[in-house]
């Protein structure tokens, strides 16, 4: 949001002289100016945050992140022409505000799509990677393996484990290791971070329980149960899991950000 920030009043000062020339106009005077961009930048990434524009799964990959940035734009500019217009009582130029919304939400896309490019980086050498062990080798967990590793999850299966046995080795390059009677051997010898459940659903309470102890994140695939539950608490782990924790009251900053 800091780097957001700084690059958001760079936005502002360049449309200015992008308007008046790469001089200091005395028709428009550039003190007001640059205080009003200091004021609706912080404005704009209010707007984005209350949008859900810094969700830690936020992927431009996903057409709604665009237009969650496109709207702020819109509130951040609008905001300017309110805070400068109307305060210094003065109209000055409409092109102006085309040009603040212009840089102001291409230097939001291309430092959002930057971040995004040195997270997968990051990823891809290893760093901030969570460990995650994968319960269950059928279809939906295959499907929910293969959305992680296409789309370079900080989520990393490291491991397999099925109740009922299988006579698959891997799947998809992440080793099966056996049945979940080896389950405590495997989280301690391969360092899991988080329990995803595909299967096995009679055994949620053993392993949910399991998980609490070892404060060790848990998550179920939704197709266990079919249709999701009015308690349950919906997840991201790039696709939609479900996270059986007790439900509680929370404050308005906390909804905010949810």
């Amino acid at each position: 949001m800091l780097t957001d920030y700084v690059f958001l009043v760079a936005a502002f000062v360049l449309a200015y002289f992008a308007r008046v020339g790469f001089i200091f106009s005395t028709d428009f005077p550039f003190k007001p100016y640059f205080v009003a961009s200091l004021i609706t930048a912080a404005f704009w990434l209010v707007s984005l945050l209350v949008f859900r524009g810094y969700n830690p799964n936020v992927r431009f990959t996903r057409w709604i992140h665009l237009l969650k940035v496109l709207i702020a734009g819109v509130t951040g500019t609008a905001l300017f022409g309110l805070i400068y217009y109307f305060g210094q009582k003065a109209l000055f130029s409409r092109l102006l505000l085309a040009y603040i919304f212009l840089f102001g939400t291409s230097a939001m896309i291309l430092i959002h799509l930057s971040f995004q490019w040195m997270e997968r980086w990051f990823i891809g050498k290893g760093y901030g990677n969570i460990r995650v062990l994968l319960i269950g080798s059928n279809r939906g967990a295959k499907r929910f393996l293969r959305s992680l590793q296409e789309r370079r999850s900080i989520y990393v299966p490291v491991a397999i484990l099925d109740g009922y046995g299988t006579s698959e080795k891997e799947i998809y390059g992440v080793p099966v290791l056996g049945k979940l009677n080896i389950l405590e051997e495997v989280v301690e010898e391969q360092n899991i971070e988080a329990i995803v459940q595909g299967d096995n659903i009679e055994q949620v309470i053993n392993i949910h329980s399991f998980c609490q102890k070892n404060n060790i994140a848990y998550y179920l695939l939704p197709y266990l149960f079919g249709a999701y539950q009015g308690e349950l608490q919906i997840s991201w782990l790039e696709q939609p899991v479900i996270s059986p924790e007790s439900p509680k009251s929370r404050s308005l900053w906390e909804k905010i950000l949810s």
